[in-house]
């Protein structure tokens, strides 16, 4: 039987050492109790609350919890000089209480200790260190962070002077390089189909025009903003071995990848036209400089057309 008179409700309130003041009836027949604990601070409970034996003041409870989380200046004193700082204030207040802190290069800065415990450090030493590690770091993706999420479609090594610092291959020349930070995640949300594009890795400008895919889904054959007078006709596996065994150098002019304005070419000595079957055969091909290629291709018996398959 449910208890509904006052007397019923105020032996209820008694029951657990609280003063009843008054009740409260809700639209849906719910009754509340308005209560005051111990400490005098004064509270609405349901009634079925105290059924399910919920029982204590909800005002206590949260001060008790509050006074227990609260920092003190101790405490906070020995957090900072953990991490080799000094804290120069002399009282803490409240979270939103600014300290004046200075770290083991002697800057002072002020900081809230919610900011210093999340990892805000000295902003003079931070300038400082992306000055001088700007271009090792800042814009150089780490090996372990992106390794395994390009290991599905790209060839990837750790740099021989920093074993940090990711390496690429080129999709044009095959050359081992350091890529660009967003070109890292780029190619990576290509991967994972999160974008329009493959993003492809390439080394330098060069290797972009002369590339024969690179933007083709963008501008067809025919149409492609770079490289349009160029073909597939070299397997982009074979121009990668020819230029690895020529050291990217034109066998020609003897131009080394770096020392060239123009981009690499793999040219065949021997036409496919008479060959065929040969024309992957890495002893009949050598790395030639794009304008070395022009001139050897405006030979006669040499040009492209008597060169190509018929």
């Amino acid at each position: 039987m449910l208890m509904t008179t006052i007397d019923e409700l105020k032996l209820v309130a008694e029951k657990y050492e609280y003063e009843y003041i008054d009740r409260i009836t809700g639209k849906r027949g719910g009754v509340r109790l308005v209560i005051k604990c111990k400490k005098g601070h004064i509270t609405e409970k349901r009634l079925d609350v105290f059924r399910r034996g919920i029982i204590g003041c909800a005002i206590c409870k949260k001060l008790e919890t509050k006074s227990t989380k609260r920092l003190s200046y101790n405490f906070i004193k020995e957090q900072i000089e953990k991490e080799g700082y000094f804290l120069l204030s002399t009282e803490y207040i409240n979270a939103n209480t600014k300290l004046l802190v200075q770290c083991n290069n002697n800057h002072e800065y002020e900081v809230k200790y919610s900011d210093f415990y999340s990892g805000y450090r000295c902003m003079e030493c931070y300038r400082g260190w992306k000055t001088k590690y700007k271009d090792k770091y800042s814009y150089s993706p780490f090996y372990n962070t992106f390794a395994n999420q390009l290991l599905l479609l790209e060839e990837t090594r750790r740099n021989k002077d920093d074993q940090n610092i990711l390496e690429v291959k080129c999709t044009y020349c095959g050359a081992w390089y350091i890529p660009k930070l967003y070109n890292v995640k780029n190619r990576i949300r290509a991967i994972n189909g999160k974008t329009k594009g493959e993003y492809r890795f390439y080394c330098s400008e060069k290797c972009i025009q002369e590339c024969s895919i690179y933007h083709t889904k963008n501008y067809p054959k025919g149409f492609k903003k770079y490289n349009k007078d160029n073909t597939r006709e070299v397997q982009p596996e074979l121009r990668k071995l020819v230029f690895e065994r020529d050291n990217y150098t034109c066998q020609k002019c003897g131009k080394h990848q770096s020392e060239l304005e123009v981009g690499l070419h793999c040219h065949h000595l021997e036409g496919i036209h008479w060959e065929p079957i040969e024309s992957a055969d890495m002893d009949k091909c050598i790395t030639h400089c794009k304008n070395c290629h022009e001139e050897d291709h405006q030979k006669e018996g040499c040009k492209k057309s008597d060169m190509q398959c018929k």
